[in-house]
């Protein structure tokens, strides 16, 4: 198992769990979604590697907003996430 943290700066992302872990749960590497010791940040229990641009893309189609991983400074860019071949 690996853990990794999301962070959604300016979102009550405590009170969001429910709807973020299921929108997570699309993909079969999730496993859990946990609290932390701050409200904005979410813990990602996964198999493999992380893939925070296609859990990015599932929170944002859902409505939700684009988290980060904590540790880092900005967040994923939903409009960067699909790139359409020439």
């Amino acid at each position: 198992m690996t853990i990794t943290e999301l962070c959604f700066p300016g979102v009550d992302a405590a009170g969001e769990r429910g709807s973020i872990r299921w929108a997570l749960f699309q993909h079969a590497a999730v496993t859990e979604v946990r609290l932390t010791a701050r409200t904005d940040t979410l813990q990602i229990e996964h198999h493999g590697p992380a893939d925070v641009q296609a859990w990015t893309a599932t929170l944002v189609d859902a409505g939700l907003p684009a988290p980060r991983v904590a540790g880092e400074t900005a967040p994923t860019r939903p409009d960067a996430l699909h790139v359409t071949p020439a």
